[in-house]
């Protein structure tokens, strides 16, 4: 079965995926316990691709009882209870994953995104590092790990460090719905306020420091609209 599914997994044709596992899951008491973990892990990894991970999550929960020790599996698992939002059980997934696989980039990666939804910045940065260690090619890796900066630094009370980390993450993904409030919170950390508020000329400051960010945003958006995006 394995020889049969293999090549349809490479080519990335999902739903025939989904299908012919389905069909062989369907034998029942024909399949050993470590052939049905691996047939529910191709289904669920098939309906993941396609959007459902709600249909995927099941298959994935049965994939890793029967075969506790299957990575990739409790990766497949972990990314199903992120699109849930719930991240406890998503960090507990990959982090099995990752100890059964540490040699896997996208685990670690997942592992941190956890981590950083869990505000636990330190270990998201932990992760995230091991990640680009394991693959530095991936965008997305980088961008997290200076988000999880950007976070660190607010906690520790660094308001310069989170912009200088809110500007690598610019760089790297320029539409990052969050940047403008983000760095609202950087600038309103970096100005000092009296009784009566802000001041006025650092009202001023703070809109001439918005001004050139948004410049610069509105440039990272026009060069990620062109024919070759990003150089990252």
């Amino acid at each position: 079965m394995q020889q049969l599914l293999q090549p349809i997994e490479a080519i990335e044709n999902w739903a025939l995926l989904v299908e012919q596992a389905t069909q062989a899951l369907a034998k029942g008491g024909q399949n050993g316990a470590i052939e049905e973990a691996y047939l529910c892990y191709l289904s669920g990894k098939g309906l993941f691709e396609l959007k459902n991970w709600i249909q995927a999550e099941p298959l994935l929960q049965r994939s890793v009882q029967l075969h506790p020790d299957f990575a990739f599996s409790f990766h497949l698992l972990g990314l199903c209870k992120a699109e849930a939002e719930e991240w406890q059980a998503a960090y507990s997934a990959a982090s099995r994953s990752t100890e059964l696989a540490p040699d896997f980039a996208y685990g670690w990666h997942a592992r941190g995104y956890a981590a950083l939804e869990l505000s636990n910045s330190k270990m998201a940065k932990t992760c995230f590092k091991r990640a680009i260690e394991l693959n530095n090619t991936v965008c997305s890796f980088h961008y997290h790990l200076a988000l999880a900066e950007v976070r660190s630094a607010f906690g520790e009370g660094d308001a310069a460090a989170a912009e200088a980390h809110l500007l690598t993450a610019l760089m790297l993904n320029p539409s990052h719905a969050e940047y403008r409030q983000l760095l609202m919170q950087v600038l309103s950390a970096q100005v000092a306020v009296d009784d009566g508020g802000v001041q006025g000329t650092e009202i001023r400051e703070r809109e001439l420091r918005l001004e050139v960010h948004d410049r610069l945003l509105a440039h990272f958006e026009q060069r990620a609209l062109q024919p070759y995006g990003h150089s990252f």
